[in-house]
């Protein structure tokens, strides 16, 4: 059960993560 928190948790934190790295790509890419 703890293994299966933590791959929910690594999903989750690798979504945001991401959703961060387009954002400054973008925001790079506009510079």
């Amino acid at each position: 059960l703890y293994s299966f928190i933590v791959k929910i948790k690594n999903k989750f934190f690798f979504n945001i993560n991401n959703k961060v790295n387009k954002i400054n790509s973008y925001y790079f890419n506009k510079l």
